[in-house]
């Protein structure tokens, strides 16, 4: 069995696919396997990947390393390829990487053994926001003082910093009858909601061990308003498959915690929303909360609640 399965959505990602290998395959821990699936990429993302495997083919056969490549049928997005790729996933821990990111070379190692260390399922670490120029790189800290179930499912709830599944390594058991996302929106926080409470023993790394890697044309990419509401429907769908597990697992969700789990998995589709008639009929519907539960509830960061109310009545003055 190998240490560690990682699994490596491919799309689109023929300028960064070398880096992310590269990172991955330079790894100080031997006895891992890596899964890239292929989502039906239309560059040559594949080719590239390839070449950089027959490089790297008798340092990966010396160090206990194999590689795959899968391919999807259809392009079916990240959340897909993420259960796509589990079934193939042999290792005694399981981790993700994006194929547009990269990650320290110590990463695998020090998470697995920082887990037998301290007799750990499920570990997170800390990561780097880079845009390519190491003068822009921001460090995100978890800063998990509380490793209790309780306090860890508060934090996802409740904020987005424990949401990438990329900076937490898991036993393979943990992810067994996981009731996977159905759409890209919030599923990587669907995910990890379901891996910390199945977990019994959370560790944390204060170390930032992995480059999310952020395009700069990025922040300033806008979307139709049909993108927009396909994106909303993802996040409903992903928090219904949340709330079934809930009752499934007999999970007592105190309800101010539920109304802000269920106010960020959509604050990012506000102000869109609320700008058009439909839009807000959609939110309406799928949305109905009332203003004094969002206003006064101390899990909501009251930045987010004062752009709230501004935006909210800017639009029904």
């Amino acid at each position: 069995m190998p240490k560690v399965s990682v699994i490596i959505p491919v799309y689109g990602v023929e300028k960064h696919i070398e880096k992310c290998a590269r990172s991955l395959f330079e790894q100080t821990l031997d006895d891992i396997e890596y899964i890239f699936v292929d989502d039906c990429t239309p560059d040559k993302s594949i080719e590239i990947l390839k070449s950089i495997i027959d490089e790297y083919r008798p340092r990966l056969t010396e160090e206990n390393k194999t590689v795959r490549v899968e391919r999807t049928l259809t392009n079916s997005g990240l959340h897909a390829v993420r259960k796509y790729g589990f079934q193939f996933a042999t290792g005694e821990f399981i981790i993700h990487c994006d194929s547009d990111d990269w990650v320290d070379v110590e990463m695998y190692r020090k998470m697995y053994d920082y887990a037998l260390d301290n007799g750990s399922d499920l570990v997170f670490c800390d990561y780097t926001k880079t845009y390519g120029n190491k003068s822009s790189d921001c460090v995100f800290r978890k800063n998990i003082t509380n490793r209790s179930k309780d306090a860890i499912l508060e934090r996802l709830l409740t904020s987005f910093d424990l949401n990438p599944v990329w900076s937490a390594m898991a036993k393979r058991e943990l992810y067994e009858n996981m009731m996977f996302p159905t759409g890209a929106m919030s599923e990587d926080k669907t995910i990890m909601i379901q891996l910390v409470w199945k977990a019994n023993n959370v560790s944390y790394l204060p170390e930032p061990l992995y480059y999310y890697f952020q395009a700069e044309n990025s922040i300033t990419h806008t979307v139709s308003r049909e993108a927009n509401i396909q994106k909303f429907k993802q996040v409903t769908a992903n928090r219904l498959i949340l709330l079934n597990f809930f009752e499934k697992e007999n999970i007592n969700i105190p309800q101010k915690q539920l109304v802000a789990f269920f106010f960020l998995m959509k604050i990012g589709f506000m102000e869109s929303f609320l700008k058009d008639k439909e839009c807000r009929r959609l939110w309406k519907q799928t949305f109905p909360l009332k203003i004094r539960q969002i206003i006064f509830n101390p899990y909501i960061n009251i930045r987010l609640r004062l752009h709230y109310f501004r935006t909210l009545f800017s639009h029904f003055i």
